[in-house]
């Protein structure tokens, strides 16, 4: 009896992983790309940065080419979050965005808590970081022969219209594996400190 309850957990934990993967699946833009670099601006005038934090689209065809000029400082990271569109349309999973950057040094994907998706792009790379001044360039083209092409009518993995919130100088969504490590060894030695305080003091 225990084995027949054991196959047909593993059969149920399959089934719903399989389910999981079609509805994530379907409709789920195929291998979107993001690329951030900071040429000059194409079309000669960009809208203006004054802050940190601003939000563009993609096109109907879910690509396209969003410029800005930074006007606020030295941007050293950019978080971008990618966002649901309040279920409109699904999350974009983290292993299928290819990203693309001459801007920063790193680029990584996270899945949030909330549904999102957040790209994070850090590390400067002298002299293309997006210093005070500089344009910033979003492209959201697929790639045609390794390439993404420059132009603002083309054609993405995003799905249409999507929403991308951008905060600049932001730090990362998730902990450094340095900051997790800490964290465990501090609450290893509270732990051990509260053990030894019980058996050095058991009426306590």
């Amino acid at each position: 009896m225990g084995r027949f309850r054991f196959f047909s957990l593993a059969v149920l934990c399959f089934l719903l992983m399989a389910s999981t993967a079609v509805v994530r699946a379907d409709g789920v833009p195929v291998d979107p790309v993001m690329g951030v670099r900071d040429p000059v601006c194409v079309e000669g005038v960009c809208p203006i940065v004054e802050g940190t934090t601003f939000s563009f689209f993609s096109n109907g065809s879910g690509g396209g080419i969003n410029q800005f000029q930074n006007e606020n400082a030295d941007w050293t990271s950019l978080l971008i979050d990618v966002t649901t569109n309040l279920g409109t349309l699904p999350s974009v999973p983290k292993d299928t965005i290819t990203c693309l950057t001459n801007a920063f040094a790193t680029c990584q994907s996270f899945d949030l808590a909330n549904g999102d998706t957040a790209i994070y792009l850090t590390g400067m790379v002298v002299p293309d970081d997006i210093p005070l001044g500089a344009i910033v360039t979003f492209n959201l083209n697929d790639l045609v022969n390794g390439l993404q092409p420059n132009t603002v009518n083309g054609i993405g993995g995003w799905g249409a219209l999507r929403e991308f919130d951008v905060t600049a100088n932001a730090a990362s969504p998730v902990p450094e594996p340095g900051t997790i490590t800490l964290l465990g060894v501090g609450l290893a030695a509270f732990v051990a400190k509260r053990k030894l305080r019980r058996e050095s003091n058991p009426s306590a």
